[in-house]
């Protein structure tokens, strides 16, 4: 399915949610590996619910490890852009 979003711009627009990517282990403590299928060069970003980065970086090949120990338990978003392509997961911390 999709999801609205309004970019930076203030465009709104619609974002293909999550069918080629995967976040384990969801809920997370320590650490959260990505995959993504069929996924070269992306940038990814890890949001909290109230839109404040807490991770942004580039995602190379077929999988990323994150290292989420330090952040607050709590909902945040992951979403991978590549291209006219972003995916976007919830990502449970505890």
């Amino acid at each position: 399915y999709y999801a609205e979003y309004t970019n930076t711009t203030g465009i709104p627009g619609k974002a293909e949610v999550g069918s080629s990517i995967s976040i384990y282990p969801n809920p997370a403590t320590r650490r959260v590996w990505i995959t993504a299928e069929n996924q070269g060069r992306a940038s990814i970003s890890l949001c909290t619910t109230n839109g404040q980065l807490v991770y942004q970086g580039i995602f190379k090949g077929a999988s990323l490890e994150l290292d989420v120990a330090s952040l607050p338990r709590g909902i945040y978003i992951i979403q991978l852009s590549s291209g006219n392509e972003m995916y976007v997961k919830k990502l449970i911390l505890h």
